[in-house]
């Protein structure tokens, strides 16, 4: 049975997630971020399993007459001098070069996945979509969990965990392009 029109929130972290809101049903659905271990250099690492990503959307896209996908911009966050210093050793915050590594290629792998099956997207930067979603309630992952709750009760036991906060910033992100972007019109919550 087709969907009428569905929306995918991404967020593209290792410990992120992808949530599919039905616009004709509002329902959402979640699938966290498949990862494969793999071992570089003598130590484990974790990468996004591509393949379980493209089956994943495939599978959205096949029931949907219309799908659209918003997926949070990322950046690396090279030492600058600027950010905010550790509390215990005093030194600024900043991502080590085998993180910021990971984190372009894997986001770097998700929009070569999004233009070869080509689904149409958007991107929105962590700022702007937490400004407008999480307005007065700080930008933490237990206020995104919150908020995703307020949003939508119905799915409380899918974002219980501290864990599931990847599943509750998507379904933000997704939310945002809704209500935002246009993106497919009225917003179900």
């Amino acid at each position: 049975m087709a969907t009428n029109r569905i929306i995918i929130g991404i967020d593209p972290g290792l410990d992120g997630a992808f949530a599919s809101i039905a616009m004709d049903t509002h329902e959402a659905t979640f699938f966290d971020m498949p990862t494969l271990e793999v071992v570089t250099a003598g130590k484990k690492r974790r990468q996004v399993n591509a393949q379980a990503i493209v089956c994943w959307l495939r599978s959205h896209a096949q029931r949907a007459t219309a799908i659209s996908v918003v997926m949070e911009k990322q950046q690396a966050m090279p030492f600058r001098g600027g950010g905010k210093p550790c509390p215990k050793c005093g030194q600024m915050k900043s991502q080590g070069v085998v993180s910021t590594g990971t984190t372009m290629m894997n986001y770097g792998l998700l929009l070569g996945i999004l233009a070869a099956i080509e689904l149409p997207f958007d991107l929105v930067a962590p700022q702007t979509w937490k400004r407008a979603m999480l307005k007065d309630m700080g930008s933490d992952k237990d206020a995104s969990r919150l908020r995703a709750i307020q949003l939508c009760p119905s799915m409380a036991g899918e974002l219980r965990r501290k864990k599931d906060h990847g599943r509750a910033e998507a379904l933000l992100i997704a939310t945002y392009g809704i209500r935002h972007l246009g993106v497919l019109t009225e917003a179900p919550f």
